[in-house]
């Protein structure tokens, strides 16, 4: 229907008058009543009972450590270790993995990679937190003095003093 105001002007209605808000807005309200009632019901679902751990912490930094393999027995891991100069390994459940070099650089990761694939090794590389500030302080400089090495005899001396300087820095310090 259509009806004119005392201005002449033409408003529109229907013949139900000003139902049409609530058919619009009640079920409006009905749906976020409803999303929000079904939410908590579905995070209420769930146990948080479990511990957090920090997933940033201002002691922690991540280094890349070259892999060159993993070996089921201790026997395995030496034997296949046998002719490098120095290597650092960890046990990881039944297995031993063996390090050849750390470093902070992805570039100085995949040119120490590089190294030994080229001396025949099958090298894997991992991120590997570690909550030791002075290892990292020693790392960085080792990684500004590696960025301008090309000598392949200087790049695995380099390597083995990082190697030496994680065994005193950080794995002693765990031991102990």
């Amino acid at each position: 229907m259509l009806f004119l105001t005392k201005n002449n002007n033409r408003v529109c209605q229907n013949k139900h008058g000003d139902n049409m808000r609530f058919k619009i807005i009640v079920p409006i309200i009905l749906a976020i009543v409803s999303g929000v009632l079904m939410t908590k019901f579905v995070f209420n679902q769930y146990d948080y009972s479990f511990d957090l751990k920090t997933v940033f912490d201002g002691n922690v930094s991540r280094a890349y450590f070259i892999e060159i393999g993993s070996y089921p027995t201790y026997e395995e891991m030496q034997m296949s270790a046998a002719n490098l100069s120095s290597y650092i390994y960890e046990k990881i459940g039944d297995k031993y993995y063996v390090y050849v070099a750390i470093t902070k650089s992805k570039e100085n990761a995949k040119k120490i990679k590089e190294y030994f694939i080229k001396n025949g090794y099958n090298i894997y590389i991992k991120e590997i937190a570690i909550e030791n500030e002075l290892f990292f302080e020693k790392l960085y400089e080792y990684d500004t003095l590696l960025s301008n090495l090309n000598d392949e005899k200087a790049i695995l001396t380099l390597c083995n003093q990082v190697l030496e300087t994680y065994e005193e820095l950080v794995t002693k310090n765990v031991h102990n």
